[in-house]
Formats: structure tokens, C-alpha cells, sequence
């Protein structure tokens, strides 16, 4: 109560009421009953007869101040890895000064707060932002409520202050993977490639930034990871690439090997990797009807036989043309060498038709050897 009100305060019982505005940004009030045992102050002219009884002023209880957030629910949503941030307007019928707004709650140290400014005149508004900025690891293992408060305060008089709240939702979408099953044939001791999809299905735009892969179970030792797709945006697909070995002294079956992909070291997804080993298959070569193929072995036979008189008639015919002088020549040649047996005598005679025709074979037979791995199969 001001100072007009106590000095107007005369001998007798009074009543006094002390309005102000609680936490939630409502108005409260109280009062009590007390007595003076003085008078007031006389009225200024003495008091003669007709003079009007003195009534000294009522001073007002503070007008009713309306303060709030707009809107009541305040949503923040934050996309991993990125961060979130919400607008908001504070409305007041009264002018205020000093005004400030803050969050409480579970995440409220991830939190800061900005006001267009710190005073606002009757009836007038001032806008704001809330933005929550966690560590990408703090947003994938946070666990505590999502449900905050956003209050503001400001001061309507050196004595009163000003309060409302509204209420601070927090959102936080995370990724995840949908991993395709895969089935892999390999043979026993062969090594073979393979990859696995995998799609990033997570809450409307959370990307991943730090993506792995991990092969777990009693046969994950056949598995080998080559590649990682690293990163992915909402709706992308990745690829786990992988080899797979068996060793030969396994047996033959499926094996079961599951695998888990991370994000930042925290599993996000699921599948499973089924291998098919089996022992290699007996190679069987079928040949097509070849007889037809001797005919090439005949003709070469033919055609050796052909240049083989043909050479030795040419050397025949070289010999009859010879001079006397040249016959005379060789004679004297053959007299002075030693004597030879018949068959080495004929082979001289003959070595070069016999050259000529070998060689000639010879080009028949490898035309013949080609065909035939032509036409030989495999399984």
C-alpha cells in the first residue's frame, strides 16, 4: 500500500488485501483485518458546522495483469544429427520491464533461449526462439522425459513481478535401418563376394553420419567385411559389401550368420545372412559325336602323301637334269665316303619329301587338336 493510503488511515478496525501473481502466471490475493487506535490528520479549514465529514482516498487494488505464451504447447523437433529450434510470442496487457524467459527440465542444460527484447508495452508483444543443441551421442542415448517448461517473467512495477509458462514438448527422431536378408551359394574353400541392402527408415528427415557393420555368431568367421555405405539420408539405401569363405573341412549346410548396423556404435538395425555351402562339383566332359573330325586327319594324310611324291619327283627330276661334269662330280663324292646301309641310303634320298610331308601333317593335326577343345565340354 502506498503512502496516500496510510496517511488516510484513522482510529478503527480496516481491512487491507495483497494481490499478486503466483507461478503459473495467475493472479492471487490475500487479506487481514487490523484496528488504529489514532486519528487522522484534521481537514484542512478546521471543522465548523456543515462542514462535509472527511473520507480519506481508497487507493485501487493493481489491475489484473494477462501475461502469456503463445502457443500454450510449444513443439521441438530435432532431426539427428542436426538441432531443433520452435517459435513462440509473449502477450501481456500491462507493460512490463525486464522481461526473461528460460526452460526447465531434463533438458534444460541443451537448451537456450532468445527474446526480441526485454520490455514490452501494454497490450503489446515481443517474439522469441527456443533451440535445443545436443551432441549427436547425447541425442541417440537420451532417455529422460521430453516434456518441459518454458517460463517467462517480467516486472510491472519495482515491487511486482510478472509470470507465465507454457509448456515445452521435445521430439527427437532418430535413425534406423531395415536390413534385406540375403542368401549366398559359395563353394567349399572358394572365396566369393557378396552385399546386403540396407535402407534408413528412421523418423521423418534424421539422417546417419557414422554408419558400421558387424557380423556376430559362432560362423561370423567366414564373413568378412569389405565396405560400408558411411552415411545416408532418410529413404536412402546403403550397401554392406562382404567376402565369404568356407573352409573345406567344413561340411556341407547352411549356416546362419546374423549382422547388426550401427550408428555411431549403437545398433539401429538388424538382418540375416544365410550361407549355402556345398562340396565342388565333379567336372564332367561331354564330348560331341567326334569321328567326323578323323576326316581332317585323313585329308592331312592324303595331302602329306601328295607333297611327299611331289618333293621327290621335283628332286628326281633335279638329278636327270644334272651335267655330265656334275654326274661325274657326285660319283667321285659317294666313292670317297664310306659305305652306308640301305635305309640310311634311302633316308638320304628322301629326307626332304619326308620333311616337307611331316610338316604338313604336322598343320593337320594341330587344326585337328583345336576343333576338338572347341567343341569339348566341360561341367
Amino acid at each position: 500500500c502506498g503512502p496516500a493510503y496510510i496517511l488516510n488511515v484513522g482510529s478503527g478496525t480496516h481491512h487491507l488485501a495483497l494481490y499478486a501473481n503466483d507461478t503459473t502466471g495467475n493472479t492471487g490475493s490475500d487479506s487481514v483485518t487490523f484496528s488504529v487506535g489514532g486519528a487522522p490528520p484534521v481537514p484542512p479549514g478546521g471543522g465548523p458546522p456543515g462542514t462535509p465529514y472527511y473520507r480519506p482516498p481508497v487507493v485501487p487494488p493493481p489491475i489484473q495483469a494477462y501475461f502469456a505464451i503463445i502457443p500454450d504447447d510449444i513443439y521441438v523437433t530435432i532431426d539427428y544429427p542436426q538441432e531443433g529450434s520452435a517459435d513462440f510470442r509473449a502477450t501481456s496487457t500491462v507493460a512490463l520491464e525486464n522481461i526473461s524467459c528460460f526452460v526447465r527440465g531434463d533438458f534444460e542444460n541443451y537448451t537456450t533461449v532468445e527474446i526480441s527484447g526485454d520490455r514490452m508495452a501494454a497490450n503489446g508483444t515481443i517474439s522469441g526462439t527456443i533451440t535445443v543443441s545436443m551432441p549427436p551421442n547425447d541425442i541417440l542415448d537420451y532417455n529422460k522425459s521430453d516434456l518441459g517448461a518454458l517460463q517467462c517473467v517480467g516486472q510491472m512495477s519495482p515491487t511486482l513481478i510478472a509470470s507465465t509458462l507454457a509448456n515445452v514438448h521435445l521430439i527427437l527422431n532418430k535413425p534406423e535401418f531395415e536390413v534385406e536378408d540375403r542368401t549366398l551359394e559359395v563353394i567349399l574353400g572358394e572365396e566369393q563376394e557378396g552385399v546386403m541392402p540396407f535402407i534408413n527408415i528412421g523418423d521423418f528427415n534424421a539422417s546417419a553420419i557414422n554408419i558400421s557393420a558387424e557380423f556376430s555368431g559362432a560362423y561370423s568367421v567366414f564373413v568378412a567385411v569389405s565396405d560400408v555405405t558411411r552415411s545416408l539420408e532418410n529413404g536412402e539405401m546403403g550397401l554392406i559389401t562382404f567376402r565369404v569363405l568356407v573352409p573345406e573341412d567344413f561340411e556341407p549346410g547352411v549356416y546362419r550368420v546374423p549382422v547388426t548396423v550401427y550408428e555411431n556404435g549403437r545398433p539401429y538395425g538388424h538382418g540375416t545372412l544365410l550361407i549355402k555351402a556345398e562340396r565342388p562339383p565333379i567336372v564332367i566332359c561331354k564330348a560331341p559325336d567326334l569321328l567326323w573330325t578323323l576326316l581332317i586327319l585323313l585329308i592331312g594324310l592324303i595331302t602329306s602323301i601328295y607333297i611327299y611324291r611331289k618333293k621327290r619327283r621335283e628332286e628326281q627330276e633335279r638329278m636327270a637334269k644334272m651335267s655330265p661334269a656334275e654326274i661325274r662330280r657326285m660319283m667321285a663324292e659317294l666313292k670317297n665316303k664310306p659305305r652306308k646301309g640301305r635305309l640310311q641310303e634311302w633316308w638320304e634320298r628322301n629326307k626332304k619329301p619326308l620333311k616337307y610331308a611331316a610338316f604338313t601333317m604336322l598343320i593337320f593335326v594341330i587344326i585337328w587338336v583345336i576343333i576338338v577343345w572347341l567343341l569339348l565340354r566341360c561341367e
